[in-house]
């Protein structure tokens, strides 16, 4: 698993950021439900912080993992 991350980031600071900005999905000022899916937007984040902290391999692992739950829901 810890070839999964980028060896060059901080793991405390991306920790903080990561929890400090789990709010911004669920905020409806930003987000409101009449204009966005909620399970969506965080799709979308979570996707978003994964690929800036994983590794080549980590990046690997995410698209296989993707296309096999793509595939498993029909699509």
């Amino acid at each position: 698993m810890q070839r999964d991350y980028r060896k060059d980031l901080n793991p405390e600071i991306m920790a903080r950021l990561h929890v400090g900005s789990l709010y911004l999905p669920i905020d409806q000022s930003l987000f409101p439900v009449r204009e966005f899916q909620p399970d969506q937007v965080f799709k979308e984040y979570i996707y978003h912080f994964v690929r800036g902290v994983a590794s080549e391999q980590g990046l690997d692992k995410m698209t296989k993992y993707l296309q096999e739950a793509k595939a498993a829901a029909g699509g």
